[in-house]
């Protein structure tokens, strides 16, 4: 065996970064939940977005294809866009 075949079998560090970072922002919105426990509506949204960026990084580490890497990018991306808006516009719509 050479050491190539070992070299592809590893995700990148790129990937690694990403998922991590993911994972860490995943946890941030799992205390976010626990911190607005006062209103379910913000408790599902902050648990849901948590799930699914915690799913990702596992996804992105065992199945590092195109697609998964894109769903990562719209689901991070998202949570981010949402997160500028909330302290630039505000809240917006049945939350406000």
């Amino acid at each position: 065996m050479d050491g190539t075949s070992l070299r592809q079998d590893r995700p990148s560090i790129p990937l690694v970064v990403a998922a991590a970072v993911s994972t860490g922002a995943g946890v941030v919105h799992i205390g976010a939940a626990a911190g607005h426990d006062s209103d379910p509506v913000l408790v599902w949204l902050f648990g849901t977005c948590a799930a699914a960026q915690i799913a990702w990084a596992a996804l992105a580490i065992v199945r590092p294809r195109p697609l998964v890497l894109g769903a990562g990018i719209a689901l991070n991306g998202g949570a981010f866009a949402c997160w500028a808006l909330t302290r630039t516009v505000g809240l917006f719509g049945p939350l406000a």
